[in-house]
């Protein structure tokens, strides 16, 4: 046998060899895809399955996005939170947002800086670094708008802390109207929160049950409501019965009142027939008093 017939025999040889280990060694990755690709379409067939019989669970990952956030929101809307940063402009901004959210007869007039920005807060015993900045906001409210928006200050999340304030009546006409001076302090750190990504909680309005610099006795103050009644000291009693007064007003108008009915700053309290006289019960002053009005002539 010549050496060319023999060498390609052998090369033959060798390449059935190669063949046979190749279909080999590929037979079993073959089978593993196959029953790979099989058990990917029954998977499949089972998710559209699902899919058709719960629509709600395509929109699952969205879902779980918006409870994820939801929470967050809860998170800050539930605790103080220190803030990531502070200035001047930041905290006027937050001052105006709460006014003109929930206090809309309230106005600050006035909003200073007190302490440098970056100096280390001092009102505090953090175990943290902290930065502070003191504001000092003044201006003119009611009794009630200011008790409201010191409310909301402290309740809201955004860490503010009030660190005095002073009050002045502002006048004795002006009985629900104070001057007002607040010291305020802000904190804040590097891993806090921008202010602008904290929700405003919806606070329910706190009322003032008693108001401090109201006068109980004063001098006789104008009232529009009141005036819109019968004014006794400007009007003649021109005829009464047992349960019924007449009275000519400036204008000649005769008003008809029982015992009861309203006139300006107070009531008829009673009709005292044997005198001729109708008896009011008035308050200009903080304290009722009688006024009595007798057959042609006006209130004594």
């Amino acid at each position: 046998m010549s050496y060319t017939i023999r060498n390609t025999i052998i090369l033959v040889g060798l390449f059935i060899i190669v063949i046979i280990g190749t279909i080999l060694v590929n037979a079993k990755p073959v089978k593993k895809l196959e029953e790979l690709e099989k058990s990917n379409k029954e998977k499949s067939t089972v998710l559209e399955t699902i899919n058709r019989t719960h629509p709600d669970l395509a929109n699952e990952e969205k879902l779980i996005e918006e409870s994820l956030e939801n929470m967050k929101k809860k998170v800050l809307e539930n605790k103080k939170i220190i803030l990531k940063k502070d200035n001047p402009t930041l905290t006027y901004q937050y001052l105006i947002n709460i006014c003109a959210n929930f206090i809309f007869d309230f106005d600050v007039l006035e909003f200073m800086e007190e302490r440098e920005p970056g100096e280390p807060g001092e009102d505090l015993d953090f175990s943290f670094s902290t930065s502070s900045n003191t504001y000092k906001i003044s201006g003119e409210a009611s009794i009630k708008s200011l008790y409201f928006f010191i409310s909301q200050i402290e309740n809201q999340p955004p860490f503010y802390m009030i660190e005095s304030i002073r009050l002045n009546e502002e006048s004795v006409v002006k009985t629900d109207t104070v001057r007002f001076t607040i010291t305020l302090n802000s904190y804040y750190k590097e891993s806090g929160i921008n202010i602008k990504d904290i929700p405003l909680k919806s606070l329910k309005f706190t009322n003032l049950r008693y108001n401090p610099f109201y006068s109980r006795i004063h001098e006789p103050l104008l009232d529009e409501y009141e005036l819109q009644f019968l004014d006794i000291y400007t009007s003649t009693m021109v005829g009464l019965t047992s349960y019924k007064v007449f009275l000519r007003d400036e204008n000649g108008k005769i008003n008809t009142l029982a015992p009861g009915d309203k006139v300006a700053y107070g009531y008829l309290d009673h009709i005292n027939w044997d005198k001729q006289a109708a008896v009011f019960k008035i308050n200009l002053i903080g304290i009722f008093e009688e006024k009595i009005i007798y057959i042609d002539e006006e209130a004594q």
